[in-house]
């Protein structure tokens, strides 16, 4: 069975990135600072990369995600369910502005939804396998 280029569903995570100590700026989460940049990632269900935003770390993860999502329906119109971790509940952030802004549904998962190796769009591994436990 062959892969549509254009999935109805998608999954949206993303990833810490520690940058050298010369670059990269901090944040303040859960009262630790945190170096670095995140990697905001869009997935089709089988986990193939579609698309690929990379912020500061300063940015919120709901703030993160609308730069992410921004123009996602336009690059993929048949787009229209995505799964959330729970950190993105709550009024205008992650599933209520994707709701509201994209009119897509959501559904918030529990866990971390791209624990699993991603693959792009040649097939390969861009990630390393989260740690065990996580998936």
């Amino acid at each position: 069975m062959k892969r549509n280029p254009q999935p109805s569903a998608g999954i949206v995570d993303s990833q810490s990135i520690k940058t050298t100590g010369v670059g990269g700026e901090e944040r303040e989460c859960d009262g630790q600072r945190r170096p670095g940049r995140k990697r905001r990632l869009l997935a089709d269900t089988e986990r193939f990369v579609l698309k690929v935003k990379v912020h500061s770390a300063k940015l919120l993860n709901y703030e993160g995600t609308k730069t992410l999502l921004q123009r996602a329906g336009e690059q993929f119109p048949r787009l229209s369910h995505l799964w959330l971790d729970g950190g993105y509940r709550g009024e205008d952030k992650g599933k209520d502005w994707v709701q509201k802004a994209l009119e897509w549904t959501v559904e918030l998962t529990s866990a971390r939804p791209l624990a699993a190796p991603m693959k792009s769009s040649e097939n390969r591994l861009t990630d390393p396998p989260a740690p065990s436990g996580l998936s």
